[in-house]
Formats: C-alpha cells, structure tokens, sequence
C-alpha cells in the first residue's frame, strides 16, 4: 500500500496539469488572500468562543418557528456548527493553508 501511495505521488509530482491546477488553487501571497483564509477559517471559531451560546440559542428558537422545511435545516446547521465548540479541524485546516501561502 505504501509503494502505491509512493508511486501516485510520483505520477502527481510530473504530472503539469496537476501542477498547474494546484497552483490555480492555491491562495495569493497578498493581503487578501491571507484575509481570506483567516476571515474563512479562524473569525466563526473566535465568534463561536465568545458567543456560541448566544448564536445556539438563537438558531435552536429560529428553527423552530421557521415554516418552511430549508430554513428550519439551515437554521439547525447553524446550530450544531456552533453547539459543539470550537472545531479544531477548521483551526488546523486554516493553519496549513497560511503555511502553504507563504512557504514558497
């Protein structure tokens, strides 16, 4: 299994268009692009620390008086994003992004 995952990475590493559609999604090295990721990644969790009760509590009344069924949904998303805490795949995700930014 190693030496498949070893020979893929290989493919990928010669292949230009991979190459050229990684870089395509790769985030700028500008002050909007670090914006991006930290606005995307790390502002909900900081709100989610401060006022996820709030937000909660408000999703969970919402969802409940919402009469039609996407909204009721949404709001319930809204709710278990927040209800949980700070997620720390989002932290660890943004942080990657930022490295890959500006490592090269």
């Amino acid at each position: 299994m190693r030496a498949k995952i070893e020979q893929i990475q290989e493919v990928l590493a010669k292949d230009e268009k991979f190459q050229q559609s990684l870089q395509s999604i790769k985030p700028k090295k500008t002050i909007w692009g670090f914006l991006g990721v930290v606005l995307f990644f790390f502002v909900p969790e900081i709100v989610g620390v401060f006022w996820g009760d709030e937000i909660v509590s408000y999703t969970h009344t919402m969802a409940i008086t919402e009469p039609s069924t996407i909204g009721r949904w949404l709001y319930e998303m809204i709710e278990n994003s927040y209800k949980d805490g700070i997620s720390y795949f989002n932290i660890i995700l943004g942080s990657l992004f930022l490295y890959w930014m500006y490592k090269g």
